[in-house]
């Protein structure tokens, strides 16, 4: 049977509410909502709007998966995440924040705050009456207010919602430069030794150059030391045992295959997918389609595309593609070296997967790699 029935939204139409791109049905056993967990807090100031037997799906799957029942009717298209806020802050007596450049001044945040206010996806800021914490709308975030406000009435005031798109907007105009020195300048501050920009060698960087130094100087010399015939003999010998190490590694019987268990939803980690983008205005929409394709819950995928600040055309290319909730769009500003690396580590304060790949524009990741992935990292470590 399918996820939404689409008899029921005759009258009160949420399909109007999301993108046609996002209106897809997903199959579920609806004899497991005999036993179902009551409604989730957050979907309260749904009722009337969505279908009672759709928020209690939503409110069973974020049970399964861990995350927020909203987080599940959003990425399923269900309800625009804007949509949502405006009815959760109207059901909890609180405000949808509207950051703008004019709050910079008022956050107080101080500038190495940044990136874990990015990570926490919090932060305060001064309002004219008294402070308040901005909430981006990811994971619990929104069950946890929702269950503030009735254990705690008197806190709920505190708080204000956000989009994640504004919420990271926010951070990146008044505090990306911080967290773009931090992403180009970072290793060297930490761990200087670790870093290529360091002038000072360490003394195992030390012997790697002396060893390459000596062993050229050998490859010249010895022929001329040893004679031509002795040379050769040698260089024959350490031939003949190289093929017959590999002629004995053709004979030992391969390993079986491990066999690899298929994971469950619920037992699937959050996984984030970062794509560092200069002028791929023409891959954009393949590599998004085969990230679409992907066998990966919807709800545990965080992807992540990163652009450069002056490559307006590329932004220009995803935005004319239809939404895609769980896809965010982080711009890289131009401080420091405009390198990939940099631009990854820029974006990684606003990652929430337990994992991460790393994709090229052109690349088009097989259905199952996440998958595969994840088994090979148990079997292996």
């Amino acid at each position: 049977m399918a996820l939404l029935d689409h008899d029921e939204y005759q009258d009160l139409s949420v399909y109007a509410l999301a993108p046609a791109r996002r209106r897809r049905a997903l199959e579920h056993d609806f004899r497991r909502l005999e036993t179902a967990p009551p409604i989730a807090a957050e979907l309260d100031c749904l009722h009337g709007i969505i279908a009672a037997r759709t928020l209690q799906v939503a409110t069973l799957r974020s049970h399964v998966l861990g995350i927020g029942a909203d987080r599940v009717l959003i990425d399923w298209g269900v309800i625009e995440e804007t949509v949502y806020l405006q009815r959760l802050a109207a059901q909890l007596g609180i405000r949808v924040a509207r950051l703008d450049r004019d709050d910079g001044g008022h956050c107080l945040l101080s500038p190495p705050q940044y990136p874990r206010a990015a990570t926490s996806g919090l932060f305060p800021i001064r309002r004219q009456d008294g402070v308040r914490f901005i909430v981006a709308s990811r994971g619990r975030s929104a069950r946890m207010l929702s269950e503030l406000a009735r254990a705690r009435p008197d806190l709920i005031a505190q708080f204000e919602l956000a989009t994640s798109d504004d919420f990271n907007r926010f951070l990146i105009d008044h505090g990306g430069d911080e967290i773009a020195r931090q992403a180009a300048e970072g290793l060297h501050r930490r761990w200087p030794e670790l870093s290529a920009t360091s002038r000072a060698a360490t003394w195992l960087q030390q012997c790697r150059r002396v060893t390459i130094i000596v062993g050229i100087a050998s490859a010249i010399a010895l022929p001329s030391l040893l004679g031509k015939a002795t040379w050769t003999a040698m260089l024959t010998t350490a031939f003949l045992v190289f093929a017959g190490f590999r002629l004995l590694g053709c004979l030992v019987p391969r390993a079986p295959p491990p066999k690899h268990r298929h994971l469950t939803d619920a037992e699937l980690p959050t996984y984030t997918i970062m794509v560092a983008l200069y002028r791929e205005a023409t891959s954009v929409a393949p590599l998004l389609q085969a990230i679409t394709d992907i066998d990966y819950p919807r709800e545990k995928l965080d992807v992540i595309l990163i652009t450069e600040a002056a490559d307006d055309i590329t932004r220009q290319a995803i935005a004319r593609l239809q939404p895609m909730p769980y896809v965010q769009v982080i711009t890289v500003p131009a401080i420091g070296p405009q390198t990939k690396p940099k631009a990854l580590n820029f974006a990684l304060p606003f990652a929430r997967g337990h994992y991460v790949a790393v994709f090229d524009a052109e690349d088009r990741p097989e259905p199952k790699q996440l998958r595969a992935a994840l088994d090979a990292f148990d079997h292996h470590g």
